[in-house]
């Protein structure tokens, strides 16, 4: 994701306009416009790891099988989301690559 914004002095109730762009995989469907920065922002950590799969599946998290979840995806968002059961999404990675992960 990049912004492109143009340095010019915006007056008291005056409005800036901003451009987003994302670039992503065809089959990246849980990488949206606005993944990084509306749904997650403030959110705690702890909420997320608290969360049903089916919940987490509502904000831009891969569903378990899905072509996201690799070991190292795997590895990272159980080390940075503390406490969240893994298990669904260790379960279908190991499933799709015929072996447990």
């Amino acid at each position: 994701m990049d912004t492109y914004r143009r340095e010019t002095p915006v007056k008291s109730g005056g409005r800036q306009l901003t451009l987003s762009v994302i670039f992503r995989r065809a089959d990246a469907e849980h990488v949206q416009w606005d993944s990084w920065a509306t749904p997650m922002a403030g959110v705690p950590r702890s909420y997320i790891a608290g969360m049903s799969v089916w919940q987490r599946n509502a904000l831009p998290i891969a569903a378990p099988g899905d072509k996201y979840w690799t070991n190292d995806t795997l590895m990272a968002v159980a080390q940075r989301y503390a406490g969240m059961d893994m298990r669904p999404y260790f379960d279908a990675a190991g499933a799709a690559a015929g072996a447990k992960l």
